[in-house]
Formats: C-alpha cells, structure tokens, sequence
C-alpha cells in the first residue's frame, strides 16, 4: 500500500473535492487544469463558465477545450446525443428536458467545427488499460456510482438505482489487475478498483460508456 500511496503522492493531477451532489465532473475538469498549470481552477470558477447545474460530459469536453485550447483530448461515447432511455431514468427526467437542446446543439457543433473530437464507440477496457498503464494519460468516466466498489475505503453498502458519477482514472497496475482513480466525491486521496469493476460501473445502462481520454 505504501508504493501505491507513493504513486498517487507523484501523479502530477492532484485530489479536488466536489462542492455539490451535481459538480464531481467539474472537479474533474479542475483536477486536468490544475496539472496543466492552472493552480488556480477551482469548482466554483467552472460552475460560472458553465452555467448549468446539470452538466452532461459534452459540457465537460467543451470546459476542457475551453481552457486547454489545442491540448488533443478524445470524447469516447456509444450515443453521441441525447440517448431516448435515459427519459425513463429518474435520474435524467427532472433535467432533460431542460438540458436536450443544449446538448444537441453541443454535439451539433461538433460535426461542423470539430472542436472537440467525438468518437461513437465503447472504448475497449484493454484500450483503456494500455493508455493508463504507463500514467501519461487520464480517463474521464462517467459510471454508475451504486456499482463502483474501491477496494481501499468501502466503507458501507452505495444505495441500489442508477447514480451518475465522474471519476478520474489516473493509472492501471497490471500485477493487480486494478486502476487507480481520483474520486471527487470523498476525501481519501486515492481509490482503486478492479478493471472488472470499473468495466461494469462504466458500461451501466445511463452512462452511455463516456469516457474522455486526456494526454498530461
């Protein structure tokens, strides 16, 4: 445990916590703009860029064009849009109707623009896995939080039902089988879990298996 303390210490992203029940992808975003050199992002300065309480990850891609200009990033999802099932997800349907025409009309612009760079695909977990094992680039998922188990701080049983949630992979271990992952929402400064487990967290029915993968 003491050399995976170490690698989370020297990882050049470091822990920013979220402030609200909506904003863990923003601290996210602030956790990748911190390691680009912008020590002073914080999660209530993207809420103002943002100006939505109801982030989608093509507000979050946009933040990080927004601020990183040409730094290459990819936004990897199986429904470029606004995906008809998740009407029937408690968790979308108080803000989806809201939220449908900002989020087409992001996606839009990214047809003709190509401002951020979207591929409509799952990425591979072995994909995954080869990006992160050598710890120069980091993962954006968006997984379903009931279902994401870390094998360091589980402290109690998450509540059943679709919970959208960001989290920052940071690396893969390979002789554990296991990433290592920046969780805004608790204040543990590292957390890991089997690639099994973030596989099914991430592929969970709501999340559309959104994935950005960043270079630092």
């Amino acid at each position: 445990m003491r050399d995976l303390e170490l690698v989370s210490r020297l990882h050049p992203v470091s822990k920013v916590l979220q402030q609200s029940q909506w904003d863990c992808g923003l601290a996210c975003v602030c956790m990748v703009l911190r390691a680009f050199g912008q020590p002073t992002c914080t999660v209530a300065k993207l809420t103002h860029q943002l100006q939505t309480q109801s982030p989608w990850t093509i507000d979050l891609a946009f933040l990080l064009q927004q601020n990183l200009g040409q730094i290459d990033f990819t936004y990897y999802t199986t429904y470029a849009g606004v995906n008809p099932d998740h009407v029937q997800r408690s968790f979308y349907s108080e803000e989806l109707d809201a939220d449908q025409s900002r989020v087409l009309r992001l996606f839009a612009r990214t047809r003709i623009s190509q401002d951020v760079r979207v591929v409509e695909l799952e990425i591979p977990l072995i994909d995954l896995e080869r990006f992160l094992v050598h710890r120069q680039y980091v993962a954006m998922l968006l997984v379903d939080n009931s279902a994401l188990r870390c094998v360091v701080c589980i402290a109690s049983q998450k509540a059943s039902g679709f919970l959208g949630h960001y989290i920052l992979l940071i690396g893969f271990i390979p002789s554990l089988d296991m990433f290592m992952y920046r969780d805004p929402g608790i204040p543990e400064e590292f957390c890991l879990a089997t690639a099994a487990t973030i596989d099914a967290a991430r592929k969970r029915p709501g999340t559309d298996a959104d994935c950005i993968i960043l270079k630092i």
